[in-house]
């Protein structure tokens, strides 16, 4: 598969050349002196391929979008800018947050927290009807976009990565990826 680029602002999106039937989308929080394609070339092929794959697979009809999740460090749990998401037994996402979820009330709950690494792969639809339906009140609070795709009954499949992705959400992650860039 060959991914087209095309830059947008602070944001790109790479289109699957087979009839554009699944687009990937990252947003690009940062300032634009950055190159925003090596983002995407931080996230390693397989977990790309992982993602896609999900459309070929058994729950590939109930399949609205689907994204990456990464085990969580428990020293990062409570830190807001970590999106969290919990999924369901099928790995359908339930609800992502910037709190924790579920919630360490006890300490061996064996629990393993997951973090959301914002690249998607949507289904042309999905992704039409994102533009075209308003943000809702948990949207709005969380400031999580995908949770607008739950809020409005669609269905998120979560592929685990033990890759962390880069996230540029405070003057310190984007001095981190300044960095990464400088050392490539």
């Amino acid at each position: 598969m060959s991914i087209q680029v095309s830059l947008n602002g602070f944001s790109f999106s790479a289109l699957s050349p087979q009839e554009n039937k699944i687009v990937f989308f990252r947003e690009v929080r940062f300032q634009k002196r950055l190159n925003p394609v090596q983002v995407l070339q931080q996230i390693e092929k397989e977990s790309l391929r992982k993602v896609l794959e999900v459309f070929r697979g058994k729950d590939a009809d109930k399949i609205d979008l689907a994204s990456l999740k990464t085990p969580l460090q428990k020293k990062d749990i409570q830190n807001p800018n970590f999106v969290k998401v919990i999924t369901n037994k099928d790995d359908f996402a339930l609800y992502f947050s910037r709190s924790p979820i579920p919630y360490p009330r006890d300490e061996n709950s064996g629990v393993t927290w997951f973090k959301h690494v914002g690249i998607y792969a949507f289904r042309k639809q999905a992704l039409l009807d994102f533009h075209r339906l308003p943000m809702l009140q948990l949207e709005a609070s969380e400031k999580i976009e995908a949770i607008r795709y739950l809020e409005y009954g669609k269905n998120i499949k979560m592929v685990e990565t033990s890759v962390k992705g880069l996230g540029i959400d405070t003057p310190e992650d984007l001095e981190a990826a300044r960095k990464i860039f400088r050392e490539e």
